[in-house]
């Protein structure tokens, strides 16, 4: 019986050694998005700059490019997804838009 709670200490000093020195799922998403976030950033900096030079952005972009600034596209509509799941409301003053005299 000692021999195999020793057998079980052991397997289980292996798997925490092993979670505690493995990055979390969440930690390498997160590090990916950090990442792919400053590189869209970068890129919408340079489609401002062409635009400010009187240049059309979708002549001097690479595909990897158009397609980094889908996926951003793509983020923006998660976003308003994850904060307004009914639409984006109208603004403050509009027909049907909420009014501090409403409340």
């Amino acid at each position: 019986m000692k021999y195999l709670e020793n057998v079980y200490n052991q397997q289980k000093a292996i798997m925490e050694f092993n979670v505690a020195n493995r990055p979390l799922l969440v930690e390498q998403q997160t590090q990916e998005f950090i990442n792919l976030y400053n590189q869209i950033r970068d890129l919408q900096k340079y489609v401002a700059i062409l635009r400010n030079a009187n240049y059309n952005p979708n002549e001097h972009l690479t595909e990897d490019q158009k397609i980094l600034l889908q996926r951003a596209q793509y983020f923006d509509q998660l976003n308003q997804l994850a904060y307004f799941p009914g639409g984006i409301p109208a603004a403050a003053g509009d027909e049907g838009g909420v009014n501090v005299l409403d409340e």
